[in-house]
């Protein structure tokens, strides 16, 4: 059992993100779900030293913007959101911080 010989590392990483829409979602008859363009701006905090989690030069080079489609199976939390009167083009949802755990090879585990 290879597996069993490869000593794995776990990362906890914690998500940060904002989705700034393109335009309003809307629902595609046929999958009940809401579809959408955003962009998807966001980082991981993952082997920050705690010195370093605050800082607005380290966050900088960490951040990414991608632009996204995006698709939400329909439910009443989803319905509060994406069925808003108030959201429009431009609008910006912040996705509650995420936390990940990953188990990586110990040898690919140095950042």
């Amino acid at each position: 059992m290879p597996f069993l010989s490869v000593a794995l590392s776990i990362h906890y990483l914690r998500i940060h993100a904002a989705v700034k829409l393109h335009g309003v979602p809307t629902i595609n008859s046929s999958s009940q779900a809401y579809e959408f363009e955003a962009d998807f701006t966001g980082y991981y905090n993952n082997l920050t030293p705690p010195l370093l989690r605050n800082d607005q030069l380290h966050k900088g080079g960490i951040t990414q913007t991608k632009t996204q489609c995006i698709y939400a199976d329909k439910n009443l939390r989803v319905d509060q959101v994406f069925g808003s009167s108030n959201l429009h083009a431009g609008s910006c949802l912040f996705p509650a911080s995420t936390d990940t755990a990953l188990a990586l090879p110990y040898q690919t585990a140095s950042f």
